[in-house]
């Protein structure tokens, strides 16, 4: 894993004085948590207009540069896969000479980020992989454009603003999460986010972007035969974890297990696959809790795991990290999900493990998110088959009616309404994702009026549109850069082999009613993995995953610690919130009459960044 920081003058350009510097104070940034030794290297190319600063942790850049004697250099980041070869800069250069990049990227799996400097063609060429699980920024600004690995490496390093984007960071204060990550414009109103299967390109100039992979609408669905389906599902599973785990051998590997069947399925595949058991580490939480899964983690321990750690998080650890999260992480944090990651990472790193094999993607091939089971009632609603609408809709409430969220045919109406267009199959609606109508400012609805979150076109069908939304915006978007940031501070790879295209192509394909059936998800995945994945985790219908208990904490330990940052004069002259129902609201979740966490978290947090990234630059 490389990290990179590039910048690229116009070629009428006087050379800027302190870029070096610049460049320098960039790449500082970017490296100020690794304690591990860097090699680090300055590159010059294209008639010296592209200058590049590379870190690695390997003893031989080698790995991650290479050039070519047609004029071809490349950095890679990340681990770029194609079958089961993790590629060098070298490999990924020849394959690139050999079949073009996009060829190339269309087919890699696995997180990363490429830069090609051309010099016959004096251009520039910045890649990001298929699913975006890797991130790489970028600012045009008129002393030149600066590309890097993160979005702090360029505003530390001087050469674009610290200033905020107010319409993101006023959809990030007062939205529901997936109103703010996954679009090219980030926290910074200078720096952008190229998007996933996109390749910028630099040329004489001018800046362009384009899709080289995407999703096909057309492609046909399998035959709807359950016990050949559970087959090739069996078999597509063997050969994923053949593909990941064959260039990691000699990794010291984890499962990052939960009590879900995503992360179940990676411990029991690595155990059919190996005829061995691999270890695990989870996040689990002193309290009793509703989404506690520590029994169900233990029937996957007992059946496919060889030593398993239990990390625990409490709320004096939080207390005394929350307040410096950024230093390192140079974004607001969507989720308390995603510190808890952190933690779990670092502390599995500290058992001397460095590849964690996870779950993640698993639930995007399989309809296994709540939200799936309204897309596809939306797509049997309005294909005219009302017996079999009837039918799932009368199961959905079965199974997942609650007396803090009650379902009714009027539920899923008052979706249908908001979120999708009947007449037009596969259209979704941006929806107004406000966590609390008129928590935003006078000032800042007449900033922003774009309360929703970037929206996918048509494919074909609303549950096949609401799987790229997923995909692009709204499930791995809101944790790539903080999980890039991790692994890099920690020496770790965070790997996913459902990222896989062979899988995600056979997911696309899966017919819908072996998605969902009967009201429950994951059809397919409860028939074919018996005897691979516990079955009190395969009978199970609801889900939870990594919830803290935050609320109960910030109710309690650190409620003191989150009204101090409420009560400060920066918060309360942001200008962000309309302060007396910001007032009312917190009232109303320390008292317990209702529970406002997740605007809460982000009102923390935001102001948290705001003081580590602007105040102290502005």
């Amino acid at each position: 894993m490389a990290r990179f920081l590039a910048h690229w003058r116009p070629s009428d350009s006087e050379p800027k004085p302190d870029l070096d510097a610049a460049m320098i104070r960039g790449m500082n940034a970017m490296c100020a948590f690794v304690s591990a030794p860097l090699e680090q290297r300055q590159i010059h190319t294209l008639d010296n207009q592209l200058s590049i600063h590379v870190a690695e942790r390997v003893s031989e850049l080698t790995h991650v540069y290479a050039k070519s004697p047609v004029g071809l250099s490349v950095i890679v980041d990340g681990a770029p896969q194609l079958r089961d070869r993790i590629l060098t800069a070298q490999e990924f250069l020849h394959h690139v000479q050999l079949d073009g990049v996009q060829a190339l990227a269309s087919e890699l799996d696995g997180g990363w980020t490429a830069i090609i400097a051309d010099t016959a063609n004096n251009a520039l060429h910045v890649v990001r992989d298929r699913i975006g699980l890797k991130p790489v920024y970028y600012a045009d600004l008129p002393n030149g454009i600066t590309v890097a690995s993160t979005a702090g490496a360029i505003v530390r390093s001087g050469l674009a603003s610290s200033d905020f984007n107010l319409a993101v960071l006023g959809r990030y204060f007062t939205c529901n999460y997936r109103a703010v990550y996954g679009r090219p414009e980030t926290f910074f109103k200078d720096v952008r986010l190229l998007g996933p299967g996109e390749i910028l390109s630099i040329k004489e100039g001018s800046i362009k972007s384009f899709k080289y992979w995407d999703f096909n609408a057309n492609a046909n669905l399998f035959s709807p035969n359950t016990a050949d389906l559970s087959a090739e599902y069996r078999h597509a599973l063997d050969e994923m974890i053949r593909c990941f785990l064959k260039p990691r051998q000699s990794d010291r590997i984890a499962v990052s297990l939960s009590g879900g069947i995503d992360s179940g399925t990676i411990a029991g595949a690595l155990h059919r696959h190996t005829k061995e058991k691999f270890d695990a580490v989870s996040m689990t939480y002193t309290e009793a809790t509703d989404f506690d899964e520590g029994d169900l983690i233990k029937d996957s321990v007992t059946q496919n795991i060889a030593t398993w750690h239990d990390i625990k998080v409490d709320w004096q650890v939080m207390y005394g990290e929350l307040p410096g999260l950024y230093g390192r992480f140079d974004q607001p944090l969507a989720t308390i999900s995603i510190y808890g990651y952190d933690y779990l990472y670092r502390a599995g790193a500290e058992l001397g493990y460095n590849t964690f094999f996870t779950g993640s993607g698993g639930d995007y091939i399989q309809a296994g998110n709540y939200t799936n089971y309204l897309y596809y009632l939306a797509d049997l609603k309005s294909s005219g088959n009302p017996d079999l609408y009837q039918h799932e809709l009368e199961h959905w409430i079965h199974h997942h009616s609650t007396a803090q969220y009650p379902k009714s045919e009027e539920t899923a109406n008052q979706f249908f309404a908001a979120a999708v267009d009947l007449t037009k199959p596969g259209a979704l609606k941006s929806q107004n994702l406000q966590l609390l109508d008129g928590i935003a400012s006078k000032d800042l609805r007449q900033v922003n009026t774009d309360w929703g979150g970037a929206m996918v076109g048509s494919y074909g069908s609303f549950l096949r549109s609401y799987t790229v939304q997923e995909y692009w915006y709204e499930a791995v978007a809101p944790g790539s850069g903080a999980e890039d940031i991790m692994d890099w501070t920690y020496g770790t790879a965070m790997t996913s082999p459902f990222f896989q295209r062979a899988i995600i192509d056979m997911g696309w394909s899966i017919p819908p009613d072996h998605k969902i059936r009967d009201g429950v998800n994951k059809f397919l995945a409860r028939k074919a993995l018996r005897g691979i994945v516990p079955d009190t985790i395969l009978n199970r219908v609801d889900k939870s995953g990594f919830n803290a208990p935050i609320d109960v904490w910030v109710r309690g330990p650190l409620r003191d610690q989150f009204i101090d940052i409420f009560q400060s004069r920066s918060f309360r002259e942001r200008g962000i919130y309309d302060l007396q129902k910001f007032n009312s609201l917190v009232d109303e979740h320390m008292s317990g009459d209702k529970n406002h966490m997740m605007l809460l978290w982000q009102a923390y947090n935001g102001e948290q960044w705001l003081r580590s990234w602007c105040d102290k630059r502005c």
